[in-house]
């Protein structure tokens, strides 16, 4: 079974999301980085405030390295999380 992997901003995010599903059991909640390794390929979504996460970079870490195709979303979630990171220094 392939799973989506949900990267939210905490457990809560997910379950709300998750509850307008038809089937929860093929979503796992992205708890920690460690969740992400040895997965090839992963595939899911960012939703709420991931951002926020105090682990997100090295989530996005390890999906970049899970990766063994070129994944512009995850170029973009990089990017995009950088640039919250910028906008609370300055």
């Amino acid at each position: 079974m392939k799973y989506q992997y949900i990267i939210a901003g905490n457990i809560d995010q997910y379950r709300n999301w998750a509850a307008d599903k038809m089937s929860v059991n093929h979503f796992l909640y992205v708890s920690g980085p460690d969740m992400i390794r040895g997965i090839e390929n992963p595939h899911g979504i960012f939703i709420g405030t991931w951002y926020e996460r105090k682990d997100i970079y090295d989530i996005l870490l390890n999906l970049l390295t899970a990766s063994r195709v070129e994944n512009p979303e995850i170029r973009k979630a990089i990017k995009y999380y950088e640039d919250k990171q910028y906008e609370r220094t300055n």
